[in-house]
């Protein structure tokens, strides 16, 4: 989620089949039948393909070991072995690794190494303190990351999610949290009923605004506007819509009466929502910083009334666009800031997150959590380790998933591991793992066993 609310390939010959059906002839008479002709020559056979790897095992009862080329290792140990990658390797190579010991193993890597596991192959792993997690917000690039806990702190990640800080925001019901493009403007709310503003990375913070009880928020990508919906907590409750155009520091009404569901804040002069504006419910776009809106793809009707889009959330140049939402409604997509929709009725999706190029994308609802790495195209269903997700950015444009959940811990699931010594990927015992390598210092998963943690 951006400022925003809240190989190898296998290549199969498939030859052509000729048939030809020949005609009956009816003649009124036949006589005996020729000869029959001589066998032709045999065709001449095609040239020998080059012999695969060959791969021989080594037993590896030592704590670590240097990989070559072609080779298998068992790491039959007690305790963890480590296998470091060849440092030079020809396009095609292969490395396998099993676990055989209760140790498990870890593959590490050199300096401009990496491995591309794909999200499919890799375990959701914690990262953060246990806290009773409710939102998580991302800077463009990725690396600067927010999330709030109710009767915690707010806490900030400078590093894509690996290690977190508790900010001096003070033990609150957080909820939830919005970033400008490069981190630095923060708008966060209570369940309390007030707005909180930083403007130093969340390093400090100022209660701003009226008190209501706010839903939904956003930051521009400069930091400089901020908007916030949310309602009056006595009768009739009416919503109400309020903008800053000063980083926070003031607040001004524009609307009684209208909802906003989720917002994205791609590019400073569009706004995106999935609304209720006047009579309209659907997914609406504003051009000058939430004080009207445009309706851009009307809700579809569910059970007789239209559908809320439950999330929103957009590529950071606002080209490509994503909702979801419930009762069967799925998914709506614009490939063109908002002009043309089309859409996919499918399951209940309450939550969406998108990379900064939107070619990634993570989704939970009432099926199990789901991504994509092609805009959206094809989905691969994720194992959740027995937790229960309540929230999901992606990182690292189509690399890594930082989850929350609510009572528990923040999880990351890497596509890929770090480039360099920094990264690692590892497996348990009777896990293994082939590896070929692709180029450029690049190895890829081509099988494995059990699914795989890469850091």
């Amino acid at each position: 989620m951006r400022p925003t609310v809240s190989a190898t390939p296998f290549l199969r010959a498939i030859g052509s089949l000729l048939v030809v059906s020949a005609a009956t002839l009816a003649l009124s008479a036949c006589g005996d039948s020729g000869p029959a002709g001589a066998t032709g020559a045999t065709g001449a056979t095609g040239a020998t393909g080059p012999a695969g790897a060959e791969v021989n095992w080594v037993n590896v009862t030592g704590s670590s070991a240097q990989a070559s080329s072609n080779t298998g290792y068992m790491a039959n140990s007690s305790s963890q072995v480590t296998i470091t990658l060849p440092a030079s390797a020809t396009v095609g190579d292969v490395i396998e690794v099993s676990g055989p010991g209760a140790g498990g193993w870890k593959i590490a890597q050199n300096a401009g190494q990496q491995i591309y596991v794909g999200f499919e192959n890799a375990l959701w792993r914690p990262v953060g303190p246990s806290q009773a997690w409710a939102r998580l917000a991302a800077s463009s690039s990725g690396n600067l990351l927010a999330a709030t806990a109710s009767g915690g702190a707010i806490y900030t990640s400078a590093d894509a999610g690996e290690t977190w800080v508790a900010q001096a925001s003070g033990t609150n019901s957080w909820g939830a949290v919005a970033l400008s493009a490069d981190g630095t403007h923060l708008l966060a709310t209570t369940q309390s009923g007030q707005l909180y503003v930083s403007g130093d990375s969340g390093a400090s913070w100022s209660a701003e605004g009226p008190s209501l009880v706010w839903s939904a928020i956003g930051v521009s990508p400069d930091g400089s506007h901020m908007i916030a919906n949310g309602y009056v907590n006595s009768s009739p409750y009416p919503n109400e819509i309020y903008t800053s155009s000063d980083s926070g520091a003031t607040w001004t009404q524009q609307s009684t009466g209208n909802y906003l569901f989720s917002m994205a804040w791609p590019t400073p002069t569009e706004l995106i929502a999935s609304a209720t504006v006047g009579s309209s419910t659907g997914i609406f776009l504003s051009s000058d910083f939430g004080a009207s809106w445009t309706l851009a793809d009307a809700a579809p009707s569910g059970g007789g009334y239209p559908v809320a889009w439950n999330d929103v959330a957009a590529s950071s140049d606002g080209t490509q666009i994503y909702a979801v939402g419930e009762n069967g409604a799925g998914m709506a997509v614009s490939r063109d800031s908002g002009v043309n929709w089309s859409e996919n009725p499918s399951a209940t999706w309450y939550q969406l997150a998108t990379s900064s190029d939107g070619s990634a994308l993570i989704v939970t609802g009432t099926l199990p959590t789901s991504v994509s790495t092609d805009s959206g195209q094809n989905w691969t269903q994720l194992t959740s380790n027995g937790q229960n997700f309540s929230s999901f950015i992606m990182t690292d444009d189509d690399q890594k998933a930082i989850a929350s959940v609510d009572g528990g811990t923040l999880f990351a699931l890497s596509a890929a591991t770090t480039p360099g010594t920094a990264g690692s990927l590892s497996g348990n015992q009777y896990q293994s793992v082939t590896l070929q390598y692709v180029g450029d210092g690049s190895f890829a998963v081509i099988d494995n066993e059990g699914a795989l943690t890469a850091r």
